[in-house]
Formats: structure tokens, C-alpha cells, sequence
């Protein structure tokens, strides 16, 4: 349907994942698709030599206009930044005098709930300078739990938080 979402980000595996084997300068392409289902392809990414073929490759096409022909093809797919997955937050909160935990965390999955992204809670966290409340989520979509982190940043005890994609098995 010309649509091509990509993204990269902190991603969770099984370490019975393929993904999992990765080493060095080896590099996995995960792809998705509605007709190929799943397709990961391997090779090698880094490293002298397929760097070094890498920027002589795109020094040549820059000097034989060989990039002009490239962008100029036919197909030119609407790059889009959304995608179903489920995911692990982490909630920095900030301490203060105003909130107890208990309130931090009944605000917050209030805020899962109106957002409907479903959650399991995970340990929480102190440290000297902030805590920290953990969550992975069923399957949702990213948008909303970008929708969902513009909503936190309005309370007095969110400091930041972190996104990382899970891959289940």
C-alpha cells in the first residue's frame, strides 16, 4: 500500500530470539510485511572492510549522479512512525512532599486507562535522587503511548521516562 514505517529503538528479547545472537559487527534487519509475514536478514554492517566499500560505493554514486536516478524512482513510499508492539516504560518520578507512591501510581494507571493501553506493573525503584515505576504493556499502539507521556509531563512528580520496544516469543 506504498507505506513504510521504520524505527529504531531500545528493544527487549528472549535470549531464544534469533535476534539475540547478534554479535559484533553483525547487523539484523527485522521486517515485517503483510505478504512475507517475517523476515529477518543478517550480514555484516561494520567492521574495515564493509565500511570502507560502504563510502566508496556512496562517493561513487555522488560523482556519477547515479543518487539522482536513485530518488528519482518510481517508488517512493509515505514513511509513517507508527506501529503495534508491546513495550516496556520506566516513569521517573520525582519525590516530594505533596504525593505519596501509592497516589503516583493510582494517577498513572489512571492515565493508561483513559489512554486504554492495558499494563502490568513492575518493581519499584528508589534511589537517592528520584524513583522509579516500571510497566510492560499488551500490545498497543506507539502513538498512543506518545499521547499518553505529553499527558505525564503535566503532573508535578514525572521527571522523564524511557520506551523500549518487546519482542515476544
Amino acid at each position: 500500500e506504498n507505506e513504510l514505517n521504520t524505527y529504531v529503538m531500545p528493544t527487549l528479547i528472549s535470549n531464544k530470539d534469533i535476534l539475540s545472537s547478534i554479535d559484533y559487527e553483525e547487523n539484523i534487519i527485522n521486517i515485517d510485511s503483510k505478504y512475507n509475514n517475517n523476515c529477518k536478514l543478517i550480514g555484516k554492517g561494520a567492521g574495515m572492510y564493509p565500511t570502507g566499500i560502504s563510502v566508496v560505493n556512496d562517493i561513487l554514486d555522488i560523482v556519477t549522479n547515479d543518487y539522482k536516478n536513485i530518488l528519482s524512482k518510481k517508488y517512493s513510499p509515505k514513511y509513517k512512525y507508527n506501529f503495534k508492539s508491546c513495550f516496556m516504560i520506566r516513569i521517573n518520578i520525582t519525590k516530594n512532599d505533596i504525593y505519596t507512591v501509592n497516589d503516583i501510581i493510582h494517577d498513572i494507571e489512571n492515565e493508561f486507562k483513559k489512554n486504554k493501553i492495558i499494563i502490568f506493573i513492575l518493581p519499584y525503584v528508589k534511589n537517592d535522587l528520584y524513583d522509579t515505576i516500571g510497566y510492560i504493556t499488551e500490545e498497543t499502539n506507539i502513538k498512543d503511548i506518545e499521547l499518553l507521556f505529553k499527558t505525564l509531563k503535566n503532573y508535578k512528580f514525572y521527571k522523564d521516562s524511557n520506551i523500549f520496544n518487546v519482542i515476544k516469543n
